[in-house]
This record gives C-alpha cells, structure tokens and sequence, in this order.
C-alpha cells in the first residue's frame, strides 16, 4: 500500500505538467459549453418574440386591409359574369358599305361605323357614337340636311327623315307635301300622319318590316297587306327610304 502511494506521487509528480494542462483544458471547455449555451438560450428567446412581433403586425395589416380586398374581390368576380354574345345589327343610310354586320353585345355604335364607314355626306352629330348596340336592330346613319328621328323597336334605332318643305303634287289630287316619312325608320305615329294610313296599316307596315327587313324602295310598300297599286298612287308621295 505504501508502495502504491509512493508510485502515485512519483507518477503525478513526474507527469504534473499534462495533469495540469488537463485541467485547465477541462475547465476551458466547461466555461465554453456553459457560455454557448447561455447565449444560444438568448438567442432563442430573442428569436421567439421577433416572430411574435412579426405575427402581430401581419394580423394587424391584415385586419386594416380586410374591406378593401373584399370590395376588390367582389368587383372582379361581377366582372368576370358579364355575358358577351354575338349580335346581329342593320345598318343604312349614309354609309359605304350597309349590310348587316356580326357584332358584340360589348360593341358600341363606332365600332359599328368603323366597319360600315360613313360616307362624306354623313351628319355624325345627330349621332350617338357611344350607343350600345342591341340584336336586331335598324339603324340608319342621316345626310347633312336631314333630321335624324327615333325609329322602331321602342325607338332605340337611329333613323333620318327628310325635311325638305317643299310641296310635290300628288298623283290623286293637287293637295301639298309638307314632308316625307322615311318608312324604314318611322314609328307608328309617324305613318299615321300620312294621310290615308291609319292605325291598322302603320301596324301592318311596321310587322312588314320586322319580319322582311328593311325596304329597298318606296313601291316595295305594296307587298303589305292592305295596300294595293291605287292606295300606293295616293301615299306615294309621302313615302321615302
């Protein structure tokens, strides 16, 4: 036993220098272990209320912007409900090319006349260029001189009549013209007041034009039923197209 203490000493004594560098080294390591971890710890904590700041002031954005971005989103999703569909519009008068043309529901009255393209001749401020187009409708673009007027299907169709004063003779008697009536844009009123056309013929007039479209001359107005060669002679000269 005495043996083994006096070999201890004799080892530590002998091995004293790295006993000591151990423990220095030992305790270097704990004290750093011990520092990191601290500092990890704070890092945490300081990681956790940066995030919690974070989600307060997201919710808090996200409140104050609640109303706008609804409103937004419900704008959108009315938008994208419009129906477009394809209509069909006749168009006449002081235009170069009338026909009847293809377009949009959307579309309004100078997309039209783009397509249609009025002459030198046409009176463009009677017109509304902004008008939405409707299906079936009759529009007649007026000349420099005459007065555009409201037509058929509820008077949504542009018309034109002339307003020339001037009195004509008729065929039947000596009687004046004080004006004629444009019977592809006139309303049942309007054919009334030719003389010898009552309700039942302008009624009669305006299906006519419904159904075949619009006249390509004045004597075409004989194919309407109740209007023969002799009630032609006498409106004759009321008429224009």
């Amino acid at each position: 036993m005495s043996w083994d203490l006096t070999h201890l000493k004799a080892l530590v004594m002998k091995y004293k220098i790295y006993v000591i560098i151990s423990c220095v080294a030992l305790c270097a390591l704990a004290f750093y272990f011990m520092s990191h971890m601290g500092q990890s710890n704070d890092m945490k904590a300081e990681d956790a209320t940066l995030q919690e700041q974070a989600f307060k002031t997201v919710d808090t954005q996200g409140k104050n912007n609640g109303g706008t971005s609804g409103t937004s989103s419900s704008t959108a999703t009315n938008g994208s409900n419009t129906k477009v569909e394809e209509i069909y519009v006749d168009i006449k008068g002081a235009v170069k090319h009338p026909n009847i043309y293809r377009m949009m529901s959307t579309d309004r009255l100078k997309q039209l006349l783009d397509k249609a393209q009025p002459t030198s001749q046409a009176d463009l401020t009677q017109i509304n260029l902004a008008e939405r187009l409707t299906d079936q409708k009759l529009i007649v673009i007026p000349k420099k001189g005459e007065q555009a007027t409201g037509g058929n299907n509820g008077g949504a169709t542009q018309g034109a009549t002339a307003s020339s004063s001037a009195p004509t003779g008729s065929a039947s008697s000596n009687s004046s013209v004080e004006k004629q009536v444009n019977i592809n844009t006139a309303t049942e009123s309007d054919l009334q007041s030719i003389p010898g056309i009552g309700p039942s013929k302008a009624k009669s007039i305006i299906e006519y034009r419904d159904n075949n479209g619009a006249f390509d001359s004045v004597e075409k107005i004989k194919e309407v039923n109740g209007i023969g060669e002799k009630t032609f002679d006498k409106l004759k000269d009321f008429l224009t197209v």
